[in-house]
């Protein structure tokens, strides 16, 4: 009896020492969504750079519409960015077109709250985990993380903005499964869910 509780202690500990954090996004395999209008997007990891503790994921770039000087940007950033900085504690954080970042904390527990997004407006977003649980990721059982944003403004929730009530749900194995486009964020809500 005592041999029996005694492996199966050191099994759990093996394989707890193991156990994978969340993460947004995945170096090492592309992934596809599908958004609400039906087009495909896929995200790819081209190289992974060390920045102190920091990893950056730089994402391929995809041909946008005109720049600044009235050219097409055809080393424009993709949907989620040009780059995903991921810091130690799980933080990743995704920078928009206006170049402000965009934060999703993938280590936040049941009800823990932060503020996603804030600029120079008077509207700031913030995310909340509102579940963990299990959910089937391109054909496995997973372990998932709902994410659900609230707009604000002075005079508290603003119900009509876009991406006021939206989920972003991270897996455990498959990094984002839906998201809204972060590039754009927050002027666009385009749902992208993974195929």
């Amino acid at each position: 009896m005592k041999l029996s509780l005694l492996l199966l202690f050191f099994l759990l500990i093996f394989n707890l020492s193991f156990a994978q954090n969340y993460r947004c996004v995945q170096p090492n395999a592309p992934r596809y969504f599908i958004n609400k209008c039906g087009y495909l997007k896929g995200v790819r990891v081209d190289s992974v750079k060390a920045l102190g503790n920091d990893s950056i994921y730089y994402l391929f770039h995809v041909a946008r519409g005109m720049n600044i000087a009235g050219a097409t940007d055809t080393n424009g950033a993709h949907w989620l960015g040009k780059n995903v900085q991921m810091q130690p504690d799980g933080t990743h954080l995704f920078f928009n077109h206006w170049n402000d970042t965009v934060i999703i904390n993938t280590q936040e527990q049941l009800n823990d709250s932060w503020l996603i997004y804030t600029d120079t407006t008077k509207t700031y977003y913030t995310a909340t985990v509102t579940a963990i649980d299990t959910m089937t990721v391109l054909g496995v059982l997973d372990s998932v993380k709902i994410i659900s944003i609230k707009a604000f403004g002075p005079s508290g929730i603003i119900a009509s903005d876009l991406l006021n009530g939206r989920q972003i749900i991270l897996s455990k194995n498959n990094g984002i499964v839906k998201t809204v486009e972060l590039y754009l964020f927050p002027l666009r809500d385009v749902t992208q869910s993974k195929y």
